[in-house]
């Protein structure tokens, strides 16, 4: 089975397993309205108390992605009142009349007695092409059923192409080459046949961006001629003529660079040590490829057959290639090397045997913690710097200056968040509720450190209670209704957390209260999401995404072109953060970027980030995370910078 088919499979199984809800018993109200947007049309529909992503599909006849692909802000969930776009999909859910106005088919009423057979013969079609366009004829047919039916003297309209020489399914004439879509092709794929970028595919080929990429279409790429470029500058350099291997080369400049010399100086004043005409990346990622190469993906859309766990880390790759290809655009190149890790030690430690791995500019991986020590100690060694994508332990950034974590631990993101809300909520009533249980009094022991670091200077309204011992009387005891009453509850305790939202919601009409807890909570499925926006809810994550920013929104733009689905959050997210802010860093500063990676005028999509390293010996920490507030309105916003 194909390598590149899997992985946007496999991504598409993500994405709607991320997407999907339960149905309800909640009847959607279809809309009668609809809009022309960019040239497509769609039903504007006003999500109903109770609706879901699911039941709206449902009521639309189309499926939760296709929703989700109009409208990525449903990621964050949906809320009464909130507009959102269903397409019109042809065959789906467009009326009679827009079928008929396509001129692609007939429709055809059922007659009693009438059968599949005897319609087929009727109008000269395949029986089997009959119940393909008409899903619901399979269950039998019903009297007055309307068929579609294909109509014959529909003709689509297709470029006239000229004649010349044609090599398989390729045209070519002065100016362009027609090609004929492939199965299985991609943009991407198309625009690396021929060298030439996407938004240029599409520019010469504009029902690309509203119709996409079909199998057997023809599409004009224009060719590139050598008088499109200016000549290279040149300079004449006295050669030595003694033949040395690359490797040495390579070598000898890193010994005759003077990087210690360099550290100290600011950011602004360092340039590019080495002109890098290309940037080596190792990514160590497992994709079980051993186990899932051999998925038959017909009897996987059955269930018949599953595919191999963590099949997530696909839509990190796909991340990491449109990055690449954005910085492609930039000028600025990158080879990258990936390596299949799986989830074994023995297949890391042959994996850096590999001779092509000790010679990258940096590694990004694994992403399995138990692997991280050995990646950097082989960082260490080659003088090569490590990313852990994810969370690292301690041990991991301790012993190596070369190593980056970029997803802070528990420990160190509670600290930052308990930071953020004792600086902007010191001044009011704060209330801390508990079960006096070790692990509840730990967070809250950072919580109430940070709150009072200033508790000389200024009075501060504090009171912890043990909920075993005072139950909601003594919350209510302690609640003001002329102050902000901010309730830390750092419980992970579902059932009580649930029953606790509920009973603070019921209070919010007569006392202002403002409710912090963990990023746990908005996994809970009990707790109603209307409760949390009522009580201004706080919490953190590393994979918040503004919806709504223009970079956001073209990255968004890009991923679907190029691989025909969402991107995911966090991993498509994370890793094309990741890629554009160490890549930019070597590209203008080599070995220099451990002390200037924050000076890099990169802004990421998914939260921010803030390095620090405690000493030349120990790695670099990400001291950044997004602290979120449920508003009212039912958006949810990053309230830190």
């Amino acid at each position: 089975m194909n390598f590149k088919r899997l992985i946007i499979f496999l991504t598409f199984l993500i994405f709607t397993q991320l997407i999907f809800a339960q149905d309800t018993t909640v009847i959607v109200k279809k809309s009668n309205n609809k809009v022309f947007i960019d040239g497509k049309k769609y039903y504007l529909h006003t999500v109903s108390k109770g609706e879901t992503l699911y039941s709206i599909a449902k009521a639309y006849n189309i499926e939760t992605k296709d929703i989700a692909t109009e409208n990525p802000e449903v990621f964050e969930g949906i809320r009464p009142s909130q507009n959102i776009k269903i397409p019109i999909i042809s065959g789906k859910n467009s009326t009679i009349e827009e079928i008929l106005s396509e001129g692609k088919y007939k429709i055809h009423k059922v007659e009693k007695g009438q059968t599949l057979y005897s319609i087929a013969k009727q109008y000269n079609v395949n029986v089997n092409d009959l119940i393909n366009l008409n899903n619901e004829a399979k269950d039998g047919l019903k009297t007055d059923q309307l068929l579609k039916i294909p109509n014959p003297e529909f003709v689509e309209n297709k470029t006239d192409l000229p004649i010349s020489k044609e090599d398989g399914n390729v045209v070519q004439d002065e100016n362009f080459i027609y090609h004929k879509v492939k199965k299985k092709q991609t943009l991407y794929s198309i625009s690396k046949e021929y060298d030439v970028d996407i938004d240029v595919i599409i520019k010469n080929n504009p029902e690309l961006g509203t119709n996409g990429l079909k199998e057997g279409q023809t599409i004009k790429i224009p060719k590139i001629h050598f008088d499109d470029f200016e000549k290279p500058h040149t300079s004449v350099v006295q050669k030595d003529t003694t033949a040395k291997p690359d490797i040495i080369i390579k070598n000898e400049i890193k010994e005759h660079l003077n990087y210690d010399s360099l550290i100290n100086l600011p950011c602004d004043s360092k340039n590019t040590i080495v002109n890098k005409k290309v940037i080596k990346v190792g990514l160590l990622i497992p994709f079980f490829t051993d186990i899932n190469m051999l998925v038959d993906v017909d009897k996987a859309v059955l269930n018949e057959q599953g595919f191999f766990p963590n099949t997530h880390f696909l839509d990190f790759y796909e991340g990491a290639l449109l990055a690449i290809d954005t910085l492609r655009k930039q000028n600025i190149s990158v080879d990258l090397l990936v390596l299949d890790t799986k989830n074994d030690s023995l297949t890391i430690l042959k994996t850096l045997e590999n001779a092509e791995l000790k010679q990258v500019d940096i590694i990004i991986g694994p992403f399995y913690q138990q692997y991280l020590d050995l990646v950097s100690e082989f960082g260490k060694k080659y003088n090569i710097p490590v990313i852990s994508p994810l969370n690292a332990q301690n041990s991991f950034t301790e012993n190596n200056h070369n190593t980056f974590a970029y997803i802070p631990d528990f420990k160190l993101q509670t600290e930052l968040f308990s930071c953020v809300i004792a600086s902007k909520y010191s001044d009011n009533n704060i209330i801390c509720v508990h079960n006096n249980n070790p692990e509840e009094l730990d967070i809250l022991k950072c919580y109430k450190s940070s709150l009072l670091k200033d508790s000389l200077t200024k009075k501060i309204l504090y009171n912890e209670i043990n909920y075993k011992d005072k139950g909601f009387t003594g919350i209510e005891s302690l609640c003001k209704t002329d102050n902000e009453n901010i309730i830390f509850v750092p419980s992970t305790d579902q059932a009580f957390v649930t029953n606790l939202v509920t009973k603070l919601s019921l209070k919010t009409d007569k006392t202002p209260i403002t409710l912090i807890g963990l990023p746990v909570w908005r996994k809970y499925d009990n707790i109603e999401l209307n409760y949390l926006h009522k009580l201004k809810f706080h919490t953190f994550t590393n994979a918040f995404i503004n919806y709504n920013d223009s970079n956001t929104i073209n990255m968004i733009k890009e991923y679907r072109f190029m691989f025909k689905n969402e991107p995911s959050n966090p991993y498509s997210f994370m890793a094309y953060d990741i890629f554009n802010l160490f890549i930019k860093a070597i590209h203008n500063y080599d070995k220099n970027f451990l002390s200037c990676i924050n000076s890099i005028d990169y802004k990421p999509i998914m939260s921010s980030f803030r390095f620090i390293s405690y000493n030349q010996a120990q790695g670099f920490i990400n001291h950044s995370i997004s602290v979120i507030k449920y508003e009212p309105d039912y958006s949810i916003i990053r309230i830190n910078n």
